[in-house]
């Protein structure tokens, strides 16, 4: 995983992403990304910045796709495709020889020209072939395309990635049956595999690195391991690897499942005290809001936590 950042004037995002990232949670809080994402890649002057672990990303070494629920515009796919086959084309060998019949053409227009009208002093040119005219001339056709969600999932899919790509997909399970989400889904992970970064707001894609929107905070693995040292530091219980890693299972897994509500610990609902405090300290320390049941703790126990809650410790 790594670290991104989306910053405005007003508000700065951080998402842990892989090669597929998946966003959880309230959709209305995730369109402020979007608005960001569609600011940074569509809008001169835009003030967005995105950020990939501290290193800024240029848009312009970056191609960046969209596809929303309602309403797509396929253009900026069809003019990269385009664009795929001129990069390809101008390196084939009969392109080649065409500039080079044409470089002969043009000496053939002067000599007739000089032959034809050289005593009134009129010259004739034949202009140089360029590849801006050569895509003047390359139409491309769809047939069978009815802009859905899944035919641009296939444009995206049968391009010639050059340069990174990030590809951001709303809600593509819309209007599908069981086997178009799934053939979408299967398309989604091979994009994922070529190179692409794929963000896609699901609340059921599994196997990615997930953000959820939890209380107004974005909340994700990443930021535990963040703060892993201070915790392990700052408990009072000896822990293991395989105690840290379940009280981040449990942590992540009750933000999964709390449907807008404050996540609820208690001793009863965990495996052992060493865990109950782990989750406590993850969520003191990255402030995530939580109620907190302590019957069954030891007093001494209590007390201590509270005191890192009010910073004395």
């Amino acid at each position: 995983m790594n670290k991104w950042m989306f910053k405005n004037a007003e508000h700065e995002l951080t998402l842990a992403m892989g090669q597929l990232t998946v966003l959880k949670g309230d959709r209305e809080k995730w369109g402020e990304l979007v608005g960001m994402l569609d600011s940074y890649f569509n809008q001169q002057g835009t003030e967005v910045t995105i950020w990939k672990d501290g290193k800024q990303v240029r848009k312009k070494h970056m191609n960046y796709y969209a596809i929303y629920e309602n309403g797509n515009n396929i253009e900026p796919i069809l003019k990269d495709l385009k664009q795929g086959i001129l990069d390809k084309l101008v390196l084939s060998p009969i392109y080649k020889e065409f500039i080079e019949i044409w470089e002969e053409l043009q000496e053939e227009v002067q000599f007739i020209g000089e032959c034809e009208h050289g005593k009134t002093g009129i010259k004739y040119e034949l202009a140089s072939m360029t590849k801006t005219i050569l895509e003047k001339s390359l139409s491309l056709r769809i047939s069978e395309y009815d802009n859905s969600r899944l035919d641009i999932i296939k444009l995206i899919l049968g391009m010639s990635i050059t340069k990174p790509t990030l590809v951001f997909v709303e809600g593509f399970r819309s209007g599908l049956n069981d086997i178009e989400c799934a053939n979408a889904e299967g398309m989604l992970r091979e994009m994922a595999r070529r190179g692409m970064h794929i963000i896609v707001l699901d609340d059921n894609l599994v196997g990615a690195s997930v953000n959820y929107y939890y209380q107004d905070l974005i909340v994700n693995k990443l930021e535990i391991l963040g703060v892993k040292k201070i915790i392990l530091e700052s408990s009072p219980i000896l822990s293991s690897s395989e105690d840290f890693l379940q009280a981040i299972d449990w942590s992540i897994g009750a933000v999964d499942k709390s449907k807008g509500k404050v996540v609820e610990l208690e001793l009863q609902s965990v495996d052992n005290l060493c865990v109950f405090t782990l989750i406590y300290l993850i969520f003191t320390f990255l402030k995530w809001p939580l109620i907190v049941d302590f019957r069954g703790i030891r007093s001494d126990l209590i007390e201590y936590l509270a005191e890192i809650v009010s910073g004395e410790v």
